[in-house]
């Protein structure tokens, strides 16, 4: 009996025959679902039999699908409604995720869908300000991190319940130097020292900054916070 070919075999052999085509197609129908997994994870791995295996019955081969780059828009779409939650979350991550996909799976049951759409590179701000005020911290958090989180989204995030979305919002390159005298005040020490880093960071590379950041500090010691004309950081590598 042959043997059944399995994943580093398939390695070895896909690396002496990376423009093999015929070769994917003949592993993509192996017996063995994690070979199946492999070639669906392949870069190289063209779209007609990326369709094909996007209605793989094994789930790990679908969601391999889904985070493959050279999957279509229209295989996005189907895998983003898939019944197994972990390939919903990988199309959510997939930067080829058009806009009307990511609202759509923003709005899914499962949390950890919704925190990989908030994490995508891609996600547009009109989602990422909705999903700021998810009832998940595990989202929250994700928006925190994202590079299309507005100055407004930011502040917001930065008066969260839970601190390591105030964290997040600390570390951001594009928060405002408003709010990062306000989290320098915040109530966790690692949030502080975060923001008060960065806060000096800016005074040293930006001194005319520095008036209007000590002005901020003077009102935030006396309990003002001072959100009104927030400066835009997101032009400077800090």
């Amino acid at each position: 009996m042959r043997p059944i070919l399995n994943y580093s075999s398939w390695q070895r052999l896909t690396e002496a025959h990376k423009s093999d085509l015929e070769l994917l197609d003949r592993l993509s129908r192996s017996r063995n679902w994690s070979v199946r997994q492999a070639v669906a994870d392949d870069p190289n791995c063209p779209v007609e039999i990326l369709d094909r295996l996007s209605r793989d019955r094994n789930w790990s081969v679908r969601q391999a699908v889904a985070g493959n780059p050279n999957s279509i828009v229209e295989m996005l779409d189907r895998l983003s409604r898939d019944p197994n939650w972990g390939v919903r979350k990988t199309a959510a991550g997939n930067p080829d995720s058009t806009p009307e996909i990511l609202d759509r799976i923003s709005r899914d049951k499962e949390p950890r869908v919704r925190a990989r759409v908030a994490g995508n590179p891609n996600c547009p701000v009109e989602i990422l300000d909705r999903l700021s005020r998810d009832p998940d911290t595990g989202v929250r958090a994700a928006v925190a991190r994202n590079p299309n989180s507005t100055l407004e989204t930011l502040n917001r995030l930065s008066r969260d319940k839970d601190p390591n979305v105030r964290w997040k919002v600390a570390e951001h390159p594009n928060t405002s130097i408003e709010t990062l005298v306000a989290l320098s005040m915040d109530q966790l020490e690692e949030v502080r020292s975060t923001a008060a880093d960065r806060l000096a960071r800016i005074k040293a590379e930006r001194p005319e900054l520095r008036d209007r950041i000590e002005e901020l500090e003077n009102l935030a010691d006396l309990g003002i916070r001072g959100d009104e004309d927030a400066l835009d950081l997101s032009d400077l590598d800090i």
